[in-house]
């Protein structure tokens, strides 16, 4: 009798350490693949909310130009990181406007253009009045990408509440002819303490330069980042800038 029930309990034993098994086999599974799901949920697009326009119109803008020569072998395309804004939706004439806002003195300012050896580029920070604050050539970069054009100490800082025109031009030999293009915007500088340093904070609050010129310093430092990749897709895209949000930014 003392044997059945050994061997009653051994049984028992046996089906619960199997149930419990199953069991586990079933419900593993299951947590990796929630895990994988939160990490995708986490890596999952934020939506970006659409920088604020300008608050006048008195910010007329060219942020992208193309323009090419006989043949097409001159091609030339510049495109500004800042936002354009049509101040007319609703009108015949669409008035276009580049703007944005930085908190810094010396704010960078960021550019896609094309790799041409002959290209030569020119940029220009102007006061309301047309008077230069600071105006250089730019190297030419040995590839296509991104590239940030920052305003050395040795200048006068951005005053607050002040209104900035800035332009990049450009120049290509082509032929006995030369194709000229620039682009152009705004750019003001506030007083926002209470920004913090987040890009999409930035972005939001109307700080644009500031927004992309945080992401791309950390893009540079961490190329292979596939959050910060997300983050800059996104903010490139809440300014319908997403054409050029695969491309390279340079050093």
């Amino acid at each position: 009798m003392n044997e059945r029930r050994s061997n009653e309990t051994t049984f028992h034993l046996l089906s619960i350490f199997l149930g419990i098994t199953i069991s586990l086999g079933i419900v593993m599974p299951f947590a990796l693949i929630q895990a994988d799901t939160s990490t995708a949920q986490q890596l999952k697009k934020k939506k970006q909310i659409p920088p604020p326009s300008p608050p006048s119109k008195g910010f007329p803008g060219n942020r992208t130009v193309s323009a090419s020569m006989s043949g097409g072998s001159c091609d030339l395309k510049l495109i500004a990181l800042a936002p354009e804004f049509n101040q007319n939706p609703s009108g015949q004439i669409s008035e276009k406007s580049v703007w944005g806002q930085t908190t810094v003195e010396r704010p960078i300012f960021w550019f896609f253009v094309p790799s041409t050896q002959a290209l030569k580029l020119e940029f220009s920070l102007q006061n309301r009045q047309g008077e230069d604050i600071y105006r250089a050539p730019i190297p030419t970069p040995g590839q296509p990408g991104v590239i940030g054009v920052r305003i050395p100490t040795s200048q006068q800082p951005l005053q607050l509440d002040r209104d900035y025109r800035w332009t990049l031009k450009a120049q290509v030999p082509c032929g006995t002819t030369t194709n000229r293009v620039f682009v152009d915007g705004w750019v003001k500088r506030a007083s926002l303490p209470n920004a913090g340093n987040r890009s999409d904070t930035f972005a939001q609050q109307g700080i644009w330069y500031d927004a992309v010129t945080s992401l791309a310093q950390q893009r540079l430092q961490k190329p292979n980042d596939v959050q910060l990749q997300q983050d800059w897709h996104n903010l490139l895209e809440s300014a319908d800038l997403n054409a050029i949000a695969k491309q390279p930014i340079l050093k």
